[in-house]
């Protein structure tokens, strides 16, 4: 066939000079913007931090602050600290363990997305994904639903926060934000669920933090099954809708049952103002790096064309036209120091 042969027709784009150069400005500018945009809001944007397991480290910058309230592994502590800052409503509560490697690769393939859809799943698929055997059966000889590491680290630390006075300070989880796929249907609980027998669901692991008529549907578990792509796992708690004002006094009640397994694991809860996204320093300096980088080649591209230009039309690689030996005395590259180095490699 023609197209068997490579004999249909088809368009060849030309890459010039002028538009790398042109399309590496654009996208540094993009960049240069987003980036500082990134910047300006996370230094508007107010924090302070609970830091109770792990070796206490610091944050640089003015607009944060760090609390040092140790809460060992499976005890209750209440904690006092007082607030920094004017924080006005909604305020973000986020959890953040570091490091907590969710990008590895034992880590994200230990799950079936068929048992978080609801299906029923066969059980030699069951032992195929979800090897570990305290992964898929309880001491009991339960099976675990859902299988796998992902469903069975969920983080279940809780803190709860109160005013003056043992006011309760609620947060609240009922947030839009954090609506991540529940609407599409992607998270749903067998037909069967509570009814199986010799099943051990969500809740009977992880108390007070998985809602037992929602099951795989609670907001806390469906954060934590979007896996983290860097060192660390920061995810929302839940939001508080009331205002924080400074040298406000407030105690903070820690459940710590998550286990670390390392001392060198640091857990905190961070509370954030959102109306400007909250601190993203990471990612600003991510984007105006990029934007560095785009502008460097932008400067690179000048130099070669300068030192070493080529003429529109030549072959680039010999695959990719007719060998060079044989080409036309026009079509062969210009450029000397080229030629050197070619010969140099080969």
């Amino acid at each position: 066939s023609r197209f068997a042969q490579q004999e249909l027709p088809y368009v060849k784009v030309a890459l010039t000079w002028r538009g790398l150069q042109l399309a590496a400005i654009v996208n540094a500018l993009l960049l240069l913007a987003l980036g500082v945009i990134v910047l300006l809001q996370s230094s508007a944007a107010r924090q302070f931090r609970i830091q109770y397991d792990g070796e206490f480290s610091t944050s640089n910058n003015p607009e944060s602050l760090d609390f040092d309230r140790h809460c060992p592994v499976g005890e209750h502590c209440e904690r006092a600290v007082e607030v920094p800052f004017d924080m006005q409503p909604p305020l973000v509560v986020i959890y953040e363990v570091t490091p907590f490697y969710q990008n590895h690769q034992l880590f994200q393939t230990s799950v079936i997305f068929g048992q978080l859809e609801g299906q029923d799943v066969s059980e030699e698929e069951i032992n195929r994904n979800c090897r570990a055997e305290v992964t898929r059966r309880t001491p009991e000889g339960e099976q675990i639903y859902p299988c796998g590491l992902m469903a069975t680290s969920v983080f279940n630390d809780t803190v709860t926060f109160s005013g003056e006075g043992g006011a309760e300070i609620r947060i609240d989880d009922e947030d839009p934000l954090m609506d991540r796929g529940l609407d599409a249907g992607r998270f749903r609980n067998p037909v069967d669920y509570l009814e199986r027998p010799r099943t051990s669901w969500l809740h009977d692991r992880f108390k007070d933090v998985i809602e037992a008529k929602k099951g795989v549907k609670t907001k806390r578990f469906v954060d934590w099954m979007f896996p983290s792509f860097f060192s660390q796992v920061r995810n929302p708690y839940g939001y508080i809708r009331q205002p924080l004002r400074r040298g406000q006094n407030l105690s903070v009640a820690i459940d710590a049952r998550f286990p670390g397994g390392s001392p060198d694991v640091v857990k905190r809860i961070i509370v954030s103002t959102v109306g400007t996204g909250g601190q993203r320093w990471l990612l600003a300096y991510t984007l105006l790096g990029g934007s560095a980088w785009c502008f460097v080649i932008a400067v690179i591209v000048v130099v070669i064309q300068a030192r070493c230009p080529r003429r529109a039309g030549e072959a680039r690689f010999e695959r990719m036209g007719p060998r060079m030996s044989e080409a036309p005395e026009s079509q062969r590259h210009s450029c000397d120091a080229s030629r050197a180095a070619k010969a140099l490699v080969l």
